[in-house]
């Protein structure tokens, strides 16, 4: 917090002890703030949770003591005015009572208050009628020059020696992880696979990159606990994905290719493979025609490639429309040169059913 922002809620602060004292509440001199502010409360003036906010706030504006309170100084101090006013119009009885508590003498057991000191360069002294007990306040400001703090270092820095370190650091980092992967391959997969995929893992997710080293089911666990640790990561999910059908997974390659067109909306590839998956599924509970049709149709606007549109083509025919299907195969197999084996049996396939 800058100087300017300490001094206005400081005067905000003040500000707030005066408009109190205008309605008669004046503070003796060898009272506290603290003393003040619970004599108020115990005539149920104002309520714990603002004196306490008032004296964290003040304590931060004086002294530069960190505090708890989340609302700003002043919204603390219009608060604790608001509260007492209305209490004294709902209660004016009351006012004479407290009058005479504040105006009681001071026990002959207490220390005087001690003499203002002489003012000091460099100390800021505006906040000293406002003190409060020896043994309660934080430590009064020195002359003792500051050290910078690590964000003020980091703000007299300029945009490019940050950029640099900021380049050293993540260079480092991906140092170590290479080192790290190279150390793997020396001591062999084949001897430590378990310790060179938790690395390659690692390695995958810092830099979002798919999981695909060697097999195993424990392989499909490790890509079951990334999605779950990183959510929104589309190389987990894709990872995820990939394991579930090398391991005959339908069900949870589904909810994986579901997930990826959630996180890419506009992705004609996943949703060209989901379309395709809820189309040709064996698994009766993965199966879903209708839907697959829709997310083809909006794969074929998105990209209208041979993969694409046989994948339309598909879903068209197991929603009763073998005539569009023949048409969308043959346009397909009228943009490929090579490859065309699977597209000429989809085509006799279709062809078959409308003769």
């Amino acid at each position: 917090m800058t100087s300017d922002e300490l001094n206005t809620n400081s005067d905000s602060l003040h500000r707030a002890i005066g408009e109190i004292e205008a309605l008669g509440l004046v503070r003796p001199t060898h009272l506290t703030l603290r003393r003040y502010l619970s004599i108020l409360k115990d005539h149920r003036l104002v309520s714990e949770r603002t004196c306490q906010g008032f004296l964290e706030a003040h304590n931060e504006a004086n002294y530069a003591a960190p505090g708890e309170c989340h609302p700003s100084p002043s919204e603390i101090a219009d608060r604790l005015v608001l509260e007492i006013t209305q209490s004294v119009e709902a209660s004016p009885a009351c006012l004479a009572d407290l009058k005479e508590s504040l105006s009681a003498p001071p026990s002959p057991l207490l220390r005087p208050p001690p003499s203002t000191p002489a003012h000091e360069p460099g100390v800021d002294t505006s906040a000293a009628s406002m003190f409060d007990d020896p043994g309660e306040q934080p430590a009064p400001p020195t002359i003792t020059q500051q050290q910078p703090t690590p964000k003020e270092t980091e703000a007299s820095l300029g945009p490019l020696q940050l950029k640099v370190g900021r380049k050293i650091r993540h260079a480092f980092v991906v140092l170590l992880l290479f080192i790290w992967t190279g150390a793997a391959v020396l001591v062999g997969y084949a001897t430590h696979e378990r310790i060179a995929w938790g690395l390659h893992n690692l390695t995958a997710h810092i830099l979002d990159l798919p999981v695909t080293l060697g097999s195993g089911d424990h392989h499909l666990e490790s890509a079951r606990r990334m999605v779950v640790a990183h959510p929104s990561s589309i190389g987990a999910w894709r990872s995820y994905a990939d394991q579930a059908f090398r391991r005959d997974r339908p069900a949870e390659g589904m909810v994986a290719l579901r997930r990826l067109v959630s996180l890419q909306p506009e992705n004609a590839q996943s949703l060209n493979e989901l379309a395709w998956l809820l189309c040709t599924a064996e698994d009766p509970t993965v199966r879903d025609p209708i839907q697959a049709l829709a997310l083809a149709e909006k794969a074929y606007t998105l990209d209208p490639s041979p993969a694409i549109t046989d994948t339309l083509a598909e879903a068209a025919f197991q929603n009763g429309d073998p005539l569009r299907a023949v048409t969308l195969e043959e346009e397909a197999l009228s943009r490929l040169t090579t490859g065309q084996d699977h597209y000429l049996r989809q085509l006799e396939k279709f062809r078959a059913v409308v003769k």
